[in-house]
């Protein structure tokens, strides 16, 4: 990299945490009020309505445009289980931004430790140790009980972070397991080119596109426990073949 587009690229960075910090306070404001005055579903909803807000008005701000390609097969009334690939931490404003069901997501916990948005991650989604086999068991349970409510599950079925020159890292059953046992579709959600903006282990962001893809949701019906391989081979073949044509990483290379 030149020192020219390495000065750029640095003065930009500082930029889009600059922005972000205001959005990321004033969500613990609306948290906290949204939760005072309203029932445990209605306060969830308004702080999805404000995080959509903050995800589009911080894009606009740093040149980050987010393209989301809706599948017509999805209805906003229903509950799925929405499985997607991750590989930046520009995924979650993305998701942020594109969905369009009240869900809930599976966080790790050492995002409890950064101020403000340690908070803001304890009231969205669920938190889980990945460490200790008891808090990813409970976890799971936490995640069934939030859909039987007709909230709707995000989980990245990589675990964590895709740091490797792959599309995809192997999945983790969890995700599939819930859909399984609650009878609910799964929903294959593709985020192409985030790792190209804000590359994994590299301080330095960069501005342009980013998609976000709703595939045709994965019928669990007459599925059980002996099915959930096939369903995690069926939603990594879609995911990965869009990776391959969409993302600028891999389809460059194809």
């Amino acid at each position: 990299m030149k020192s020219a587009e390495k000065a750029i690229q640095f003065f930009y960075t500082i930029w889009v945490v600059l922005t972000y910090i205001p959005f990321m306070v004033f969500a613990v404001v609306v948290i906290i009020i949204a939760h005072n005055l309203f029932n445990e579903i209605k306060a969830h909803c308004i702080v999805l309505r404000y995080c959509r807000w903050w995800a589009a008005v911080w894009a606009f701000l740093c040149g980050i445009r987010i393209k989301v390609k809706y599948n017509p097969s999805i209805k906003e009334d229903q509950s799925y289980v929405f499985v997607s690939n991750h590989c930046s931490n520009l995924d979650a404003m993305v998701w942020a931004y594109a969905a369009r069901n009240s869900s809930k997501g599976l966080a790790k916990k050492e995002l409890l430790l950064v101020p403000f948005l340690g908070y803001i991650f304890s009231k969205v989604c669920v938190i889980v140790d990945r460490g200790d086999k008891e808090s990813r068991r409970k976890s799971m349970e936490l995640l069934k009980a939030e859909m039987k409510k007709g909230i709707s599950l995000l989980i990245f079925p990589e675990g964590t972070r895709n740091k490797s020159n792959q599309p995809l890292q192997s999945f983790h059953s969890g995700a599939f397991r819930i859909a399984v046992e609650l009878h609910k579709p799964i929903v294959p959600v593709v985020i192409c080119n985030s790792g190209h903006l804000i590359p994994p282990g590299r301080a330095l962001f960069r501005p342009g596109t980013v998609k976000c893809i709703f595939l045709e949701p994965i019928s669990v019906e007459g599925k059980t426990e002996t099915d959930i391989e096939d369903l995690k081979s069926e939603a990594y073949r879609r995911m990965e073949a869009v990776l391959l044509q969409e993302d600028v990483r891999f389809a460059s290379s194809a």
